[in-house]
C-alpha cells in the first residue's frame, strides 16, 4: 500500500475477517513531532487511512505547504533499516527522479523524528490519480522502473543493506498448505465445496514454484550482480495524470538485490487485479505463460528480460 501520499480509497476487509481498528494520531503527538519541522501555521489535519493499520498518517496543510506525517509501524522501525531507506530517498531526490520529497528537521536536519520510543517521517505530500489498468499505464510503469534502476545504480550504501526476497523462501510448503483453511476463512464455503480442486491447486502451485526455482538458480541467480531495487513495484505504489507515473510511493520494502527480482515481481504484480482474474496484456493461454516464464530465465539477467530496451548503450545484446 501508499505509505507517502495516494489518491484511492483504504477499501474494506474482505468478508469473513475482522481487521484490527487503526491506531491514530493524538493531537498533542502531532503538536510535539510538528515542532521539529519549520512548517509555520498548521490550518488543516486530515487523517489519511492508507497501509498498515499500526502506522497512523495525516496530511497536514501549513503555511509552507502540504505534508504527509507518518508514525513508522511497531517492527518497521528499525533504525538501521530506516537509515538504508532514507539514504536511498535522498541519493534518487539528487537524481530527479519523481517520488515524495522527505522533508528535514529545522534544527539537525534529520530525516527522522523520535518522540516516545517512536519514529516519525514527513514527506511532501503529492497529489495524483490511481492505476487504471491501461496499457499506456502499464508500459510506463514498466519504463519507470528502468529509470529507478538506473538512479539507484548510483546508490552506495554507508550501511549493511537488508537483503533477501520472495526466491528461495523458507517455509513455503506450509504457506502453501494454509491456502484451503484460509479461503475457507475469508470465504465460507470456497474451499470445503471442492477439497479435491484446492489439494490439486497447491500441488500445482508447489510444483510450478520449485521447476522456476531451479529455472532460477541454474540460470546463475546467486551471482548476478546486487544494487538497490523497490522490492515493492505494484500499481498502488505509483500516482498517474495522463497515463504517465507522476510518483513512486513506498520505499520502506527497498533492499540489495538483483533488479530483476523488481522485474518479475513488478510482471506479477500488474498481472493480477482483486476481482481474482488474471489481467492479460496479450493474451496468451495458460500453458504458453508457463512455457513463456521458464523459456525467458537464461543465462544471464539481462537475457531473461526479454522485454529489455532495444538499441540502448547500457543494456547488453
Amino acid at each position: 500500500m501508499n505509505d507517502e501520499a495516494s489518491a484511492s480509497s483504504s477499501g474494506s476487509a474482505p468478508r469473513g475477517r475482522r481487521r484490527a481498528p487503526r491506531d491514530r494520531f493524538t493531537p498533542a503527538e502531532i503538536e510535539t513531532v510538528c515542532q521539529h519541522y519549520d512548517l509555520g501555521p498548521i490550518y488543516e489535519v486530515r487523517e489519511l487511512p492508507k497501509g498498515s493499520h499500526r502506522s497512523p498518517k495525516a496530511v497536514l496543510l501549513a503555511d509552507a505547504g502540504e505534508y504527509l506525517l507518518k508514525r513508522r509501524a511497531p517492527g518497521r522501525d528499525s533504525p538501521q533499516r530506516l537509515a538504508f531507506v532514507h539514504d536511498l530517498q535522498l541519493h534518487l531526490q539528487q537524481q530527479n527522479f519523481p517520488m515524495p520529497a522527505l522533508v528535514r528537521t529545522a534544527r539537525h536536519k534529520q530525516t527522522v523524528v523520535r518522540h516516545q520510543d517512536r519514529l516519525y517521517e514527513l514527506f511532501e505530500f503529492v497529489h495524483g490519480s490511481t492505476y487504471q489498468g491501461t496499457l499506456e499505464e502499464t508500459a510506463e510503469a514498466g519504463r519507470m522502473l528502468g529509470r529507478f534502476h538506473l538512479a539507484a545504480a548510483g546508490f552506495s550504501p554507508t550501511r549493511p543493506p537488508p537483503k533477501g526476497s520472495f526466491h528461495a523462501v523458507s517455509g513455503l510448503g506450509a504457506s502453501l498448505h494454509q491456502i484451503p483453511a484460509t479461503l475457507e476463512r475469508v470465504t465460507p464455503g470456497a474451499a470445503s465445496e471442492r477439497p479435491v480442486d484446492m489439494a490439486s491447486l497447491v500441488r500445482t502451485l508447489r510444483q510450478v514454484y520449485h521447476e522456476a526455482l531451479r529455472t532460477v538458480e541454474e540460470a546463475g541467480l546467486p551471482k548476478w550482480g546486487r544494487q538497490a531495487i523497490h522490492s515493492d513495484w505494484h500499481p498502488g505504489n505509483m500516482l498517474f495524470e495522463n497515463g504517465r507515473v507522476t510518483s513512486v510511493l513506498d520505499f520502506d520494502s527497498a533492499r540489495w538485490e538483483p533488479r530483476l527480482i523488481d522485474l518479475a515481481n513488478g510482471a506479477l504484480q500488474f498481472s493480477i487485479t482483486m476481482g481474482g482474474e488474471a489481467r492479460s496484456l496479450s493474451g496468451p493461454t495458460t500453458s504458453t505463460k508457463r512455457a513463456s516464464s521458464a523459456s525467458a530465465v537464461a543465462t544471464s539477467p539481462w537475457k531473461a528480460a526479454p522485454w529489455r530496451c532495444r538499441n540502448c548503450k547500457r543494456c547488453p545484446a
